[in-house]
């Protein structure tokens, strides 16, 4: 019987290239795309793909529960634009840890997106919230029980994001026609730049063997 894995953020960009990797894996996983819409275009495309929707919310702990019930594997990432502040994100992905704690007899691998604390890097930034909010988070799961089974994955910048917000990440023409690369960090800087398209076959790496990769951060950067 195939083990269940279940996948937060399905309809977006980390979630939606998780379900998708692992759906070319035919059938070796049971996937639950959890979805708060599960009549959105994005999940309907889901459900004709052969997958699972779960619909609930990250602001309710109760729907995050049924979501996670019996889960092998759990993938959890929250967005902190669609939060819309760093103490709701925070919730969110405290709510996603409190249901995965249920799960205790099954989990085998508990996967979550994070990123560095930007507070203390060499040079420390104090409001780099949604670094800071996504470590805070990545503290207490290592704290709880479901840290034995926590590995953190870190992503860097999108390429993708230079197509889908060029107006922040794109080149920016000047007035004598050149075109220059805008982005607040020295000429010199080397930046790692990630496609995200590579987090889903790293997943499936991972639970390939998730004693392996246990209480680490693995940190993906693309060429």
């Amino acid at each position: 019987m195939a083990k269940i894995f279940v996948v937060f953020g399905a309809t977006g960009s980390q979630g939606g290239v998780v379900v998708s990797d692992l759906l070319r894996l035919g059938g070796k996983y049971a996937v639950r795309a959890v979805t708060r819409n599960p009549e959105s275009d994005k999940s309907k495309k889901l459900a004709e793909a052969g997958l699972t929707l779960v619909q609930a919310d990250m602001n309710n702990l109760a729907s995050l529960k049924k979501a996670v019930k019996g889960a092998h594997y759990i993938f959890a990432v929250t967005d902190f634009i669609t939060a819309g502040n760093v103490q709701t994100e925070t919730k969110q992905g405290l709510n996603i840890l409190e249901a995965a704690k249920t799960t205790l007899d099954t989990l085998e691998a508990y996967i979550w997106s994070s990123l560095p604390d930007a507070r203390t890097q060499p040079i420390p930034y104090q409001n780099v919230v949604h670094f800071n909010s996504k470590n805070d988070i990545a503290k207490e799961i290592r704290r709880s029980a479901v840290g034995r089974v926590l590995t953190e994955v870190r992503l860097g910048p999108y390429y993708q994001n230079f197509v889908k917000a060029p107006q922040d990440y794109g080149p920016q023409k000047q007035s004598d026609g050149s075109w220059v690369l805008m982005l607040p960090v020295n000429a010199a800087t080397r930046m790692p730049f990630t496609s995200v398209q590579d987090l889903g076959r790293l997943i499936t790496v991972i639970v390939e063997d998730p004693a392996k990769y246990r209480t680490k951060t693995v940190s993906v950067v693309s060429q």
